[in-house]
């Protein structure tokens, strides 16, 4: 199952005052003190090939630490309620912040958590950067399985995964997809940032 589809454009509406509150910490009349999201460096994601910038919001076993996370909650229950996507527990939710990589033209093929999930991503701007979701699943009973395929391991010119959906980012898409699925993303084209919101949703 994967899922493409812009929010309502209410929701929109609602982002558009939250990118210029929080993250261009544009002065508004109807709000006193801005929030800034606080970004943090992560040295080492899948790899210490692929930093990037993030903030956490629910902390990987399900702890909200971040103001945003009612706000971001919002959105993500109304999307699978609308779906009538039946699940257990947010689990892990975060804003990442990546940017052009000149030495790869994807990321490491990962799965972002132990059990099974759904993988949510609201994209936040029309940056480049395409979502790649790979046609191979990870077997959660396997126990010797690894949640990260490091890009230099495979042979992609003769032996590539082969993908099974690349999604192109668009401002206000919200994309679900089965999070067994390995994926990764494209960098973005030089001085241009790609923001998007990720949640995992165990089922």
């Amino acid at each position: 199952m994967i899922i493409e589809e812009f929010l309502e454009e209410q929701h929109m509406e609602l982002l558009d005052s939250f990118m210029d509150e929080c993250h261009y910490k544009k002065e508004l009349p109807h709000v006193k003190k801005p929030k800034q999201i606080d970004w943090r460096w992560d040295p080492v994601t899948t790899s210490e090939k692929f930093p990037q910038f993030s903030h956490v919001m629910v902390a990987r076993g399900g702890k909200p630490i971040s103001p945003f996370y009612r706000f971001f909650n919002q959105l993500l229950t109304e999307f699978l309620d609308k779906h009538q996507i039946e699940y257990k527990k947010i689990v892990r939710a975060c804003l990442n912040l990546t940017y052009h990589n000149p030495d790869y033209d994807f990321y490491d093929p990962h799965v972002d958590y132990p059990e099974n999930h759904y993988v949510a991503i609201l994209y936040l701007n029309d940056a480049p950067g395409n979502t790649l979701i790979f046609d191979k699943q990870i077997n959660f009973d396997d126990g010797k399985e690894c949640g990260v395929i490091l890009h230099d391991s495979i042979d992609w010119e003769n032996h590539p995964i082969p993908v099974k959906r690349e999604i192109k980012p668009e401002k206000y898409k919200m994309l679900l997809f089965d999070g067994r699925y390995y994926h990764a993303l494209r960098p973005t084209t030089p001085g241009d940032l790609r923001l998007v919101c990720v949640y995992n949703v165990t089922f």
